[in-house]
């Protein structure tokens, strides 16, 4: 029997149309040859903090499968037994924006260093994309070991954190002594100043920063690391907002459009 936690980083609170859902899925579970050991919820202002500390208490189980929920995305029944029966160590599901023909929340990289959102795939396909949003993402623990392993994780001078990859370390992280050069981009690169963690903290798997939002240097950190991000559009979540937005739903507007423009294009021939 496989066994799953799931993680859930909330705020505020969720509706019947989030609750309704994740509780039929906890119920089916053992049914699909699952055992659910533990909802891991924490509730913060703060995405990457929860996601942090979600993960910090995953890994004081030995717990196989951590199943990220996020409290505006609702599942599936199957959708767990699906992902974990691909047997990749970081797998996804697919959602949209949260609006009408919404993009999907799923993307290749680019050669320029950007991401651009994945389309044009059959519905039903497994294959290898760069970056997702967390929402329906089943990540094996030995993703978040490697990641601790490889990497250092140290405070900035001007407060936050940074992780760093072992192999890309030079010289003294450690001084705490007052550098004139803080804070300066010197030929193309911005300087900034590591030090010691001053106290224990979860692990900075996820982080806020650069404009980006938390996932993406984790999917940078998990790849470096060898763990390749693998999408399953075969499972479809919703993504709640003024409805359920599902990846569906999108294709099928899509399709109406396209009628539209065709049958617009035979009107004025």
């Amino acid at each position: 029997m496989d066994r799953v936690a799931i993680g859930i980083p909330a705020y505020g609170s969720q509706s019947k149309d989030w609750w309704g859902p994740l509780v039929r899925q906890a119920a089916e579970l053992h049914k699909q040859n699952i055992e659910l050991v533990d909802l891991h919820v924490v509730g913060s202002m703060m995405t990457d903090v929860s996601r942090n500390h979600i993960v910090d208490d995953f890994l004081k189980s030995d717990v196989e499968w951590l199943r990220w929920l996020d409290a505006d995305n609702v599942d599936k029944l199957g959708s767990i037994r699906r992902l974990i029966d691909t047997r990749k160590t970081l797998v996804t599901g697919i959602y949209t924006k949260r609006e009408e023909m919404g993009d999907n929340v799923a993307y290749f990289s680019t050669p320029e260093g950007a991401y651009r959102t994945v389309s044009g795939y059959t519905p039903g396909e497994i294959f290898p994309i760069q970056a997702a949003g967390m929402g329906g993402c089943l990540v094996h623990r030995s993703v978040f070991e490697d990641i601790q392993r490889s990497y250092f994780m140290f405070d900035l001078a001007g407060g936050g954190v940074v992780t760093v990859h072992k192999d890309d370390i030079r010289g003294d992280v450690f001084d705490d002594a007052l550098d004139p050069t803080d804070g300066l981009a010197i030929d193309g690169a911005l300087r900034l100043r590591l030090r010691q963690p001053t106290r224990p903290k979860p692990f900075a798997f996820f982080m806020l920063g650069f404009g980006r939002t938390e996932d993406y240097g984790f999917f940078e950190m998990a790849a470096r690391c060898g763990h390749r991000l693998w999408l399953d559009s075969g499972v479809e979540i919703g993504h709640l907002g003024e409805k359920v937005y599902m990846p569906a739903d999108t294709r099928r507007e899509e399709v109406k459009q396209l009628q539209k423009r065709f049958y617009e294009a035979l009107l004025f021939q």
